[in-house]
């Protein structure tokens, strides 16, 4: 037997042995899943590898809930009690009584026993209530995030949305007492760290807040508080004078749910967000076009406002006409300052005919005045003028040689023979040949008597 062969009847016969295992361990999934017991560090070592995969999967999906409530163990001969019923029970029992701290440390322990299973969800689930409960809300929001991620889909979607909700309205309340010109609850040093109350994180209320309400637009973005989660947060950012991420929030709305009723009040502070975001003429215009976009949407849904609003808005709309053509204005300044004529020509006859009812229209035609001896006399041919296409060429681009300089001697160039036409030795006169004639083609009647002529005389 050969060494190649002896390898191949090896690896068949652990090809086999391996088959022998997996049946075996199919077979004996329900009997260790029905062991309620810690996994040991060598079955987290086979199932970190992927040995004991197909039997950590039937465990997860035999684990069902019975008709009555109880979780059993779906098997061949039907559904059994499954021992982790008693410890599940006794949580629930003493959440029912307030003892959430007991019941949440159950809770824990249930969930990373049965990774991915059903019981997992709602232990979950009971775990972030117990937190609710108990006021240990930054716990509450980190279990909620631990659930929603673990079970995007989970029958609980509702119910944690709303505590989420709930919990990032308790921590923004001091922001919006102060958006509202109350004094807030809180100083400077305890909304940023806490040391004492539990309800609050340690550090950064309000970022927390903002945090939560991105899980809820991450994971229910259609639902019923997203748009008003998304409103609060804009708030908060609006009150802390970042006019930009409160913009943003604000247009979200707009644009995610432009069917709602705070659709309206968002676009119109979203407009307000936006100027405030501005910084002049100098400065970039994006802000100060969606500012316009914004109070266009906003006036588009003026019915839905207050009177004041709808005022504010009109005039808005107007400040930021003057503020575009201040803006051409001082381009037009600036081309001037560099001595480009034609740029502040440009600018300043674009200001005349796009916003001739502004001030800066008459500064336009003033400057216009005093930068006409300057602007050179054919600057104003300004049409451009194409070739034919049949006389169209390809630009000719001088390009850098960039090949190495070759070491080898240069070669003589030949002496070119002497052109027709070239001075001679004798003298400076050229010899000037005549022009080559066509060969002139006879008549019919002359190449008839050419014919006739004999062979000696033609």
């Amino acid at each position: 037997m050969t060494v190649r062969q002896s390898r191949s009847l090896v690896s068949t016969l652990a090809l086999l042995a391996a088959i022998f295992l997996a049946d075996r361990g199919r077979a004996q999934g329900v009997d260790l899943a029905g062991r309620d017991q810690d996994p040991t560090f060598k079955d987290k070592l086979r199932e970190l590898v992927g040995l004991d995969a197909g039997k950590r999967r039937i465990q997860r999906e035999a684990l069902v809930r019975g008709p009555d409530g109880a979780w059993c163990l779906e098997t061949a001969s039907g559904l059994q009690p499954h021992p982790c019923q008693k410890e599940f029970a006794a949580a629930e029992m003493a959440m029912q009584n307030g003892q959430c701290s007991t019941a949440a440390k159950t809770f824990k322990k249930l969930a990373e026993r049965h990774k991915g299973s059903a019981l997992e969800e709602d232990c979950l689930f009971l775990e972030a209530e117990c937190y609710f409960n108990d006021g240990y809300l930054p716990s509450a929001v980190d279990t909620y995030h631990a659930l929603m991620k673990d079970f995007p889909t989970t029958r609980h979607l509702t119910v944690a949305m709303q505590r989420v909700y709930k919990i990032s309205e308790e921590w923004l309340e001091d922001s919006r007492l102060r958006s509202q010109g109350q004094p807030g609850k809180y100083n400077w040093w305890n909304r940023n760290v806490n040391l004492w109350d539990r309800r609050r994180p340690l550090l950064d209320t309000n970022g927390r807040a903002l945090e939560a309400i991105e899980r809820i637009q991450q994971y229910d973005p259609t639902g019923p508080l997203t748009a008003s989660a998304t409103m609060m947060a804009g708030a908060e950012r609006f009150t802390e004078g970042d006019y930009v991420r409160a913009a943003s929030y604000y247009e979200q709305v707009v644009v995610d749910a432009p069917k709602n009723e705070l659709a309206a009040r968002a676009s119109f502070l979203s407009a307000q967000s936006y100027l405030r975001s501005y910084q002049g003429p100098n400065y970039d215009a994006d802000d100060l076009l969606k500012a316009k976009k914004m109070t266009e949407e906003g006036l588009k849904r003026s019915a839905q406002l207050d009177p004041e609003q709808s005022k504010r808005l009109e005039d808005d709309l107007r400040r930021i006409h003057l503020m575009r053509a201040e803006r051409l204005y001082n381009d037009g300044v600036q081309f001037a300052n560099l001595r480009k004529w034609q740029g502040a020509k440009y600018c300043y006859e674009k200001v005349i005919t796009r916003f001739p009812e502004t001030p800066f229209a008459q500064k336009a035609k003033d400057e216009l005045i005093k930068i006409a001896p300057k602007i050179p006399a054919d600057a104003g041919k300004t049409e451009i003028k194409y070739e034919e296409e049949n006389t169209w060429g390809l630009p000719k681009i001088s390009m850098p040689s960039w090949k190495t300089p070759s070491l080898l001697p240069k070669k003589e160039p030949k002496p070119d023979a002497p052109k027709t036409g070239a001075a001679t030795d004798d003298g400076d006169e050229t010899l000037q040949l005549p022009p080559a004639s066509q060969p002139q083609r006879l008549p019919n009647s002359a190449r008839s008597q050419a014919s006739q002529l004999p062979p000696g005389e033609r």
